[in-house]
């Protein structure tokens, strides 16, 4: 037991060493080649840890329930942030989706993710039951990953420091806690099933919402914490560990689901100011594409005289619904009409737009939710 906790501390000073080289060394000059760095540095220690010690079967009575609560966790927390892009908007991620360049991109974080949590579970299985070791290394993880947030981020003045503290360094303060507990209490199995999927997800989706640093640092910071009290309260009620997980992660995963679903419902039927209306065509683009949807304020077909010229307007042509840009606007026989155009094609558009066609007004749009409509209408044309 002395020898493994000997080793323990060894492992932590040899980190200790290599956060200072990373910061006196590496940044300066091998930034290019860090991440690279990073994981052939862990991955090694990881298997020095392994040869010194005899590695723990990964077993604890709490294990599968954890598990569970992780994965319930992680699809609520995806399903609640693309269910709040519908309020904020999305963005494209600028990263290539080619499968070697999301290989490419993932492999790294991945032995990097793997080798970190090993050298971890090693720790708190080797700890001698104590609490300190743990502690260090988590500070240890704290402190490498403040240094390369730093490193990477361009500080200008206090206030883009107080942004980069609370939207990054934060939540992965609280991140880095809930691996070393769960860890700690139950097993590297969790901990790789919560951290894997989390730090990997950027470089696979196409389009991730634009929350912001405000919802960015509350979501990071929170979903830690609900892991952390369900996986501690699972453990006190042991006895009742089935039913009282069971119950409580469903509520984490039929609750924004509902909400999801009753929000899609509004806006798709229009009962509401918005409406989601699917783009069936390319006229728009670069704006927006075929498969894209668009929020339509209808609160504008009632509001003729705040329409501007440059708005996206959405009206009904012929028994559909369209949505060109406004290039003029007139009043004939005590109407509005509208000279329209999509931004992709060459010239304007033939008709004349009564505002009695108007609907209402782009106001943001999403990428790709709309083609299951689009489809599905595609489906029932050939029929």
């Amino acid at each position: 037991m002395r020898k493994n906790i000997g080793v323990v501390y060894t492992i932590e000073i040899a980190i200790l060493l290599f956060i200072i080289m990373y910061q006196t060394v590496i940044l300066k000059s091998f930034r290019g080649y860090s991440t690279i760095i990073e994981a052939v540095f862990f991955v090694a220690l990881a298997i020095l840890g392994i040869v010194l010690t005899k590695y723990p079967k990964d077993k604890s009575y709490y294990k599968a329930n954890t598990i569970r609560i992780v994965i319930i966790t992680l699809l609520a927390q995806v399903l609640f942030i693309y269910l709040l892009g519908l309020i904020v908007g999305y963005s494209k991620l600028p990263f290539s989706h080619k499968p070697l360049a999301i290989l490419y991109a993932t492999l790294p974080v991945i032995v990097t993710c793997i080798s970190q949590e090993v050298i971890r579970y090693l720790v708190c299985r080797h700890s001698a039951g104590k609490i300190k070791p743990v502690v260090i290394l988590t500070i240890l993880f704290i402190v490498l990953n403040i240094i390369i947030e730093m490193g990477y981020s361009s500080i200008k003045d206090f206030s883009e420091l107080f942004v980069i503290i609370c939207s990054n360094i934060l939540p992965m303060v609280a991140k880095e806690m809930l691996f070393s507990y769960l860890t700690y209490k139950v097993g590297i199995t969790p901990t790789l099933l919560y951290r894997i999927p989390i730090e990997i997800f950027i470089y696979i989706v196409p389009f991730y919402p634009a929350l912001g640093n405000y919802f960015t640092a509350i979501i990071g910071i929170i979903t830690p914490f609900i892991v952390y009290k369900l996986t501690s309260n699972a453990i006190i009620h042991a006895e009742k560990k089935d039913k009282y997980v069971v119950t409580s992660t469903m509520r984490l995963l039929t609750l924004p689901l509902a909400i999801f679903l009753v929000i899609v419902i509004i806006l798709v039927s229009g009962v509401s100011r918005y409406k989601l209306v699917a783009i069936g065509s390319d006229s728009m683009s670069p704006v927006y594409y075929r498969g894209d949807a668009v929020l339509v304020d209808q609160s504008k077909k009632n509001a003729i005289e705040d329409i501007h010229v440059g708005d996206i307007l959405v009206f009904e042509r012929s028994g559909s619904i369209m949505t060109h840009r406004v290039t003029n606007i007139a009043f004939s026989n005590g109407h509005y009409v509208f000279t329209t155009k999509g931004d992709n094609n060459e010239n304007a558009d033939r008709f004349i737009t009564q505002d009695t066609q108007v609907r209402g007004v782009v106001i943001r749009f999403v990428k790709y939710i709309g083609y299951p409509t689009i489809l599905l209408q595609e489906a029932l044309n050939k029929e």
